[in-house]
């Protein structure tokens, strides 16, 4: 019911939009679409939980807000892009994702109930914490959960400075950070990332091919698992990567942190005497 509550909405934006050059906010959007039948003469948006439909519409309420800010700025500038863009795009695949916020679903005995007959176990680790929002969202012939809990919050201050921080973004290095003086430049390494992409990408082809010749399918749960894994080396390397940076921030002081050309980034702070680093 979701994706087909997606696309419903989305293509009445599109016409609106089309037809006006103006979009519907959200609360426009979720007071028409109580209303709007689909073609079965049911109302998608009754077909869902109340909460989870809305949801459903801030996100797409996001995705066409940001496609109209972009478009407003093509017609203003239009040297700036390639050629007009794009407004969202349908949802093709059978499931979209659902989400339920603190109001949409109860835990109860270490249990997570979302719908009637639908529930899970609460991960150990969760047992005591404030689950806030949980997010379903469809995999290869199976479904994963992820849960946004509250945590004990950690406050860290630091005092605004004239310590700076300049990092740029790359490939082979993944973030080449200097400091005005303050702590020595470093490179956190990108080629990590790039061998965990291409074995990916190497095994995918080799099992793809030879999944299309025995059974003429494009995936399975060997593919999917894959994918996974892949997704989760990537996650956790970037993740130490910011801890990295972050720890060495809050240690030192250092209250900003720009990101972007470190060439450019250097002229723009005072890096002092001492320090000194190779950039082109």
């Amino acid at each position: 019911h979701a994706k087909n509550f997606y696309n419903q909405t989305l293509w009445i934006l599109r016409q609106a939009f089309e037809a006006t050059g103006k979009y519907f906010s959200y609360p426009q959007m979720d007071k028409a679409m109580k209303q709007v039948e689909n073609l079965e003469g049911e109302v998608n948006y009754k077909l869902l939980k109340a909460k989870v439909a809305q949801q459903t519409l801030r996100r797409l309420d996001k995705n066409f807000k940001s496609f109209f800010k972009t478009y407003q700025d093509f017609k203003t500038n239009p040297s700036k892009y390639k050629g007009q863009p794009k407004p969202p795009r349908f949802k093709q695949k059978q499931y979209d994702n659902l989400i339920y916020d603190y109001q949409a679903f109860s835990v109860k005995n270490n249990q997570v109930f979302l719908e009637k007959g639908l529930s899970f176990p609460l991960p150990s680790q969760l047992v005591g914490k404030t689950i806030k929002q949980v997010e379903i969202v469809p995999k290869y012939r199976h479904f994963e959960a992820i849960l946004v809990y509250e945590d004990d919050e950690i406050v860290v201050a630091v005092s605004p400075s004239d310590k700076v921080m300049a990092i740029d973004l790359g490939l082979n290095n993944l973030a080449t950070c200097v400091t005005n003086g303050v702590y020595k430049p470093f490179i956190i390494d990108g080629c990590r990332l790039k061998s965990i992409n291409h074995h990916y990408n190497k095994r995918l082809a080799k099992l793809q091919s030879h999944l299309k010749k025995i059974r003429g399918n494009k995936w399975s749960n060997r593919l999917q698992r894959l994918t996974d894994r892949r997704n989760a080396r990537i996650g956790d390397y970037l993740h130490k990567a910011t801890r990295q940076i972050t720890s060495i921030c809050v240690e030192k002081g250092i209250s900003k942190v720009v990101v972007g050309d470190v060439t450019q980034s250097l002229d723009q702070i005072n890096l002092g005497k001492k320090t000194s680093i190779k950039t082109s």
